[in-house]
């Protein structure tokens, strides 16, 4: 699933992936949860992203990363998850 988040004006809202458009004013957050290989073709299509990328954006365990490209950043950091009193578990986030 893919989620699109556009900011501009001082205004936050969501976008259905098919109504993005590739010269969209303002900053966009593309939000990557267990994304299809279609969904990822999409974007790759409308953004130009990097294979190298593309892979990272498959895979549920990479390791975290900060990559800054001409026209676009991804990111993956480690979210914590309390499974109990002295348990918890990570798990990726990126965008």
């Amino acid at each position: 699933m893919i989620k699109i988040f556009s900011y501009n004006k001082n205004k936050l809202k969501e976008v259905p992936l098919e109504e993005l458009e590739k010269n969209s004013r303002g900053a966009l957050w593309i939000d990557f949860e267990s994304p299809t290989k279609g969904e990822i073709n999409s974007i790759k299509e409308k953004y130009g992203i990097h294979p190298t990328t593309e892979e990272d954006m498959m895979l549920n365990h990479t390791r975290i990363k900060y990559e800054e490209f001409e026209e676009n950043t991804f990111v993956v950091f480690k979210g914590i998850k309390a499974l109990g009193e002295y348990e918890i578990e990570t798990y990726n986030i990126s965008f």
